[in-house]
């Protein structure tokens, strides 16, 4: 029987991914240059620090979604008791990762930051991991899996505001003050928005556990001990179907797109358009805005005419917005740069408005195959 959520339940869920985004997104714009302007630490290490946290995540990821899905606890069910415990710890270990002792010289630095690192990349695998896994049990429903989605998307897109906010509050909106204190300020902000947030997700999404255990109650006849091996085994396997291997393909390329996208971006409009700092804030704002409010249109677009059409739909708006960039790019020298700006901030609009719809609806593709997946066999392997 499909089950359809109320706007109150989706609202709850989609704010953990909030106070998730406030850690994630501050850790990834500031790391790099708090360890090596602020704590003295060489660009060599802090590269290796985080090289070895990013091999970390990929390890411990299909692990803790595999216990996961084989978690029964009478109390949290599958997922809340992971999710409770990751935003605590990312909570505590976020504080210590900015709270380097002055007085450590740059070794001792080094592997303080690197067991933080570590610390806050496990956690937010125990929240984020079955958090997603949980957003794609939640309904039974085609398209109320997209619209769930959505709510998800539109949280975590706002939290992409955050540092730039925070680091006008904290740092004077100057990134190469070498004071700690602001950073570390920054740290509670952030840490006190994955407690609040994460504990409006865990309970405000409290009522569905008695259901989900019904629903997937056969799943406890299938629990077994795995090792290590035999669970990377399994992931490894699933990406071998062809339906997975798309969605996983597509969805991999679409994230590296987007990141290389934005790092770029930031060069693109302040060395080839020289765009002041207010009008590059007002695009990338505008960038966020847009994939805002998109949401509801790919999720009617999705309900009428199949979600495969509406991420075609998007990624060809996409390419139209780029195109036009690109337009604007090869005429720049040519025309006024208020002029270049407009054609700019409208194709970033275009741009960001078809993107949308790569945020939420791939997502809820992975959660239609679980459902098959599970239809088939009676094995829950959502966090897996």
């Amino acid at each position: 029987m499909s089950q359809l959520l109320k706007k109150r339940e989706k609202f709850f869920y989609g704010m953990g991914n909030l106070g998730y985004g406030a850690v994630s997104q501050t850790y990834n714009n500031f790391i790099m240059f708090f360890g090596t302007t602020v704590i003295g630490i060489s660009g060599t290490l802090m590269g290796l620090a985080v090289a070895i946290s990013i091999f970390w995540d990929a390890i411990t990821d299909p692990i803790i979604g595999y216990l996961s899905d084989r978690q029964n606890s009478l109390l949290f069910g599958k997922r809340h008791g992971f999710m409770l415990l990751g935003f605590i710890g990312v909570a505590i270990f976020n504080i210590i990762l900015w709270s380097v002792p002055s007085f450590l010289n740059p070794t001792a630095k080094f592997v303080w930051l690197l067991i933080s690192m570590l610390g806050v990349e496990t956690f937010n695998t125990f929240f984020a991991t079955p958090y997603t896994a949980l957003g794609a049990e939640l309904s039974d429903d085609y398209n109320e899996r997209t619209n769930i989605q959505a709510y998800k998307t539109i949280f975590f897109l706002i939290s992409f505001i955050i540092p730039s906010v925070l680091m006008y509050i904290f740092l004077g909106n100057d990134l190469s003050q070498t004071s700690q204190q602001g950073y570390m300020g920054i740290s509670i902000v952030t840490s006190a928005m994955a407690l609040l947030f994460g504990l409006s997700s865990v309970f405000g999404t409290f009522d569905s556990i008695p259901r989900l255990k019904k629903k997937y109650q056969k799943a406890k006849q299938e629990k077994k001990e795995k090792t290590p091996t035999q669970i990377f085994k399994m992931f490894f396997y699933s990406l071998k179907r062809k339906n997975y291997n798309s969605l996983v393909g597509g969805y991999a390329v679409g994230l590296i797109s987007s990141a290389i996208i934005s790092g770029v971006g930031l060069h693109l409009f302040t060395y080839a358009f020289h765009f002041t700092s207010i009008q590059i804030a007002v695009i990338m704002g505008g960038l966020v805005l847009a994939t805002i409010v998109s949401q509801p249109f790919w999720v009617k677009i999705s309900k009428k005419f199949e979600k495969k059409t509406a991420v075609l739909e998007g990624i060809l708006i996409t390419l139209v917005g780029v195109a036009m960039i690109s337009i604007a790019f090869l005429i720049r020298a040519n025309i006024p740069t208020v002029v270049t700006f407009i054609i700019c901030l409208v194709s970033i609009l275009v741009s960001g408005f078809g993107t949308g719809s790569s945020y939420s609806v791939p997502i809820s593709m992975f959660a239609d195959l679980m459902t098959i997946e599970y239809a088939k066999t009676g094995k829950e392997s959502a966090g897996l």
